[in-house]
């Protein structure tokens, strides 16, 4: 199986600019903002589908640092070091959670590759050092 090891800092929320024809919500999110509306939608949540088991959020005008991990079909979601959501891809819990929320199930994390995104919601964000590298 392919391991891979990769940042994606939002590119599957709803937002007011218009997007490519292209673009559809195919990739699980981390989920980069200090609050949201739901208890999916809070910083280190895999968006939309696993709340986080913790949030070592850092003071504001402090750096954060993230990192998911994609190992085969397991996917692990880190922020400031802790681990904050775990998950396997293709399991029946995975179907039961993508079926329930507003992704389509026939799309959703089914590519192999790809790109990663980031995005704001029309608040100031700042990203530095991304990287995406092969696990060793």
């Amino acid at each position: 199986s392919a391991r891979t090891c990769l940042i994606d800092c939002g590119s599957s929320c709803a937002s007011a600019v218009p997007r490519p024809s292209w673009w559809r919500a195919t990739a699980p999110t981390t989920w980069t903002l200090r609050a949201g509306e739901g208890r999916t939608h809070r910083t280190g949540d895999n968006y939309d589908l696993h709340e986080a088991a913790t949030r070592p959020v850092r003071p504001l005008r402090e750096w954060n640092t993230g990192r998911i991990v994609v190992d085969g079909s397991r996917v692990e979601h880190w922020l400031n070091g802790e681990l904050t959501v775990a998950y396997e891809y293709d399991s029946d819990e995975w179907a039961a959670l993508v079926a329930r929320s507003k992704f389509d199930p026939e799309i959703y994390a089914r590519a192999p590759t790809g790109s990663i995104g980031l995005q704001d919601h029309g608040t100031p964000v700042w990203y530095r050092n991304i990287k995406i590298r092969p696990l060793r």
